[in-house]
Formats: C-alpha cells, sequence, structure tokens
C-alpha cells in the first residue's frame, strides 16, 4: 500500500515533525467563539481590554528594560573604573618593571573587558527570557479576557447563517 504513495513523499518530508508541527500549532487558531460575534458594546469593551493588557504589558517589559540598562551601565562603569586605576599602575612603573609587569596589566584588562562582555550578554540573555515569558502570560491573559467577553451573552449577538433556497433560478 506504501508504494501507491510513493509518488507523493519527498525526502525532505518527515511525518514526525509534521505532526509535531501541527500539534505545536493547531493551538494558535483564533478564539473559540462558537458561533457568535460581539455587538458593539463587546467591541468596545474588546479594545478597552486589549489596550489595558498591553499598557501594563509594555510597563512592565519597559521597567525591566530599564533595570537591565541600569545594570549595564554600573557593570561598564565599575570595569572602566579598575582599567583607570590599572593604566595609572602602569605610568607609574619603572621602565623596567614596565617590560615584566606591563604584560600581566594587559591581560588583567583584556580579562575585565572579556568579563564585561560576558556580563552584558548575560544581562541581555535574561531580559529576553523575561520578555518572552511575560509577552507569553499577558497573551494568555488577554486570550482568557477576550474569551470571557465571548462566552457573556450581554456582549455577544448570535450569527445567522443564511439559508440556501433549495429551489432552481
Amino acid at each position: 500500500m506504501t508504494e501507491s504513495f510513493e509518488h507523493y513523499a519527498s525526502k525532505y518530508y518527515d511525518p514526525v515533525k509534521a505532526h509535531e508541527y501541527y500539534m505545536k500549532t493547531r493551538q494558535l487558531k483564533g478564539y473559540n467563539t462558537q458561533g457568535k460575534t460581539l455587538n458593539d458594546e463587546g467591541k468596545q469593551a474588546k479594545t478597552y481590554i486589549t489596550k489595558k493588557v498591553r499598557e501594563e504589558r509594555d510597563s512592565v517589559l519597559k521597567k525591566e528594560q530599564s533595570n537591565r540598562n541600569q545594570k549595564i551601565y554600573s557593570s561598564s562603569v565599575e570595569m572602566s573604573n579598575q582599567i583607570r586605576q590599572l593604566r595609572l599602575q602602569m605610568k607609574q612603573l619603572t621602565p623596567e618593571k614596565k617590560k615584566t609587569l606591563g604584560k600581566q596589566i594587559q591581560r588583567k584588562i583584556a580579562g575585565l573587558r572579556e568579563d564585561n562582555a560576558r556580563a552584558k550578554a548575560d544581562f541581555q540573555k535574561k531580559y529576553s527570557e523575561f520578555a518572552k515569558k511575560t509577552r507569553s502570560d499577558y497573551s494568555k491573559t488577554l486570550d482568557s479576557e477576550i474569551n470571557k467577553l465571548y462566552s457573556d451573552a450581554s456582549m455577544t449577538k448570535a450569527v445567522q447563517t443564511k439559508k440556501k433556497s433549495r429551489t432552481k433560478k
């Protein structure tokens, strides 16, 4: 029986991956309206709820972004101060000691810069993870609130379907 379908197969098609993709994306369909649409009051409520949830999400993200930027700034300032101190030490060295200790100080400076770059990348990664989770949480909250609107009879109106005539024209 599989021979009859081989002409449809592609060497790039993986049925397991296709099924996983289907299972993942089927949850992303629209709201479950169950044949209902929102009346004018429901539409206004939906707009209001959407606006408020997005404003709250954006304020949380902006606050966290500000915290991340402050951490990055303070880390950079601390690194700059340490480098400045190391350079002052290097200037105060005699020419003979500069040859021996100069390379050590340069390695310390390079290490400080690498540490600062790692810390900055870590702050960025943590913020990205936080933002992704926050957006997901607020999206779920919004979906839940909108589904509540659709379940409220005072906010919806039933969709009337047109009946097809059985008579031929």
